[in-house]
């Protein structure tokens, strides 16, 4: 059926991606959604497309699985922002492997990215740090973009419901779980999303309700393992999945075969 789920084991992210524990005991966060929600337990919680540091867009830093949208509840909206900030001009932007990111692609994707948070500007959101291309000596020879975040978008603007692939997220706030659940699936996207939460029951009522092919509990959006199938739903997928044996579905035709036999020639 369409909505079964398929549970297999994820015990090694935290391990490897120690910067996450900053969240665990303040925690939020869910194009990819992250959701973040106050817990009774006086908690952030997280549900993509945000984010801990981590799951802020590294690599080129065109990566799919990046956290775009950051969906936070009202009641520590503030306390997350800042921190969230303090971390995002942290970050380290250059070519080599002890950087957070690099450039971005091209120059063309670099002036779209620059000229959707200009629209954006002019449409009421406002930029908390980044929104301009980095221009320093280090960085003038590449199409390097500054980490970029933004709050006081339109759910519908552009910059909320365009793949943009490069290092900027939107925050916004919501009043409760079913708020944040609804914003997470008005989008055309449905890659992957996360929910920080110390509640099994939001975790598991947002793993199945969130219209995404990846849903992750207490950790960032992050995207294809060797043995896990990856894809998305919506504009993020073709009905397919890759990696995991999933992806022999797409080289395979299903036959069904019919064969009687004579129980004389048994």
């Amino acid at each position: 059926p369409h909505n079964k789920m398929r549970l297999r084991s994820q015990t090694d992210f935290i391990l490897k991606e120690p910067r996450h524990s900053l969240w665990h005991n303040v925690q939020t966060e869910g194009k990819r959604q992250d959701n973040h929600e106050q817990d009774k337990g006086s908690q952030l919680c997280r549900g993509k497309q945000p984010h801990s540091r981590s799951d802020l867009p590294r690599n080129l830093p065109c990566r799919c699985a990046s956290g775009s949208r950051v969906i936070i509840f009202n009641d520590i909206y503030d306390q997350f922002r800042d921190i969230l900030i303090r971390y995002t001009n942290a970050l380290k932007i250059g070519p080599g492997n002890e950087h957070d990111f690099g450039p971005v692609i091209n120059k063309d994707q670099l002036d779209h990215m620059l000229a959707v948070v200009e629209r954006s500007q002019k449409k009421g959101a406002i930029i908390l740090t980044g929104g301009h291309r980095l221009n320093d000596p280090d960085h003038s020879n590449g199409f390097y973009m500054a980490p970029t975040l933004i709050e006081n978008a339109d759910p519908h603007h552009e910059i909320s419901i365009t793949e943009l692939f490069g290092p900027i997220a939107c925050l916004y706030k919501v009043g409760d779980f079913k708020e944040a659940l609804a914003l997470c699936n008005d989008s055309p996207y449905g890659l992957t999303a996360c929910i920080h939460t110390r509640s099994l029951h939001r975790a598991m009522e947002f793993s199945k309700r969130i219209q995404a092919g990846v849903a992750v509990v207490n950790a960032g959006t992050y995207g294809s393992e060797p043995h896990m199938p990856f894809g998305g739903m919506k504009a993020s997928g073709n009905g397919w999945r890759e990696p995991g044996t999933e992806a022999l579905d797409f080289y395979s035709e299903l036959k069904n075969v019919y064969i009687n036999i004579d129980p004389e020639y048994l």
